[in-house]
């Protein structure tokens, strides 16, 4: 990713274009070296104009919800520690999603239970929900054995 974001620095793509670069994500998991770079190309990018590129790096879900979370309470002056686990413990469904059957030919979450799929497996149906059928639901459910988790990484 370094050689890529360097190359993309030093070509004058950004500004011919006059597109504006932004980063998103746990910056605290990223290399410094790294780091400089993104900063150096968001500030050179900083009043281009016509379109914006924001990049995810080391970006999950869950933590733009913790971070979030946090912002509002401080925000409020509350001095509670908001945590993962906080989270989890008061979401309507408390316990992480392995398996999301879509039915209908959907490819796409639709806003789903977006903490708890985090990490989950979509398997997806041409079939539409009132004739889904035990075969099709034991076909998914080997679909999702034969899986390899990777939970992220």
């Amino acid at each position: 990713m370094k050689q890529h974001l360097l190359t993309l620095e030093k070509k004058d793509f950004l500004s011919k274009c006059d597109i504006s670069v932004r980063f998103f994500g746990d910056f605290h998991k990223i290399p410094k070296p790294l780091i400089r770079i993104m900063n150096r190309l968001t500030e050179k990018t900083l009043t281009h104009q016509k379109s914006l590129l924001n990049l995810l790096v080391a970006y999950s879900g869950q933590y733009e919800i913790l971070e979030t979370v946090k912002k509002v309470v401080s925000k409020l002056g509350s001095r509670i520690e908001i945590t993962p686990k906080l989270i989890e413990e008061n979401l309507l469904i408390s316990t992480p999603v392995d398996l999301v059957i879509r039915t209908g030919g959907e490819h796409r979450l639709s806003n789903l239970l977006p903490w708890q799929t985090a990490y989950a497996e979509i398997y997806v149906s041409e079939t539409l929900l009132p004739d889904f059928t035990k075969n099709e639901f034991l076909r998914a459910i080997g679909w999702y054995n034969d899986r390899q988790r990777k939970f992220g990484k």
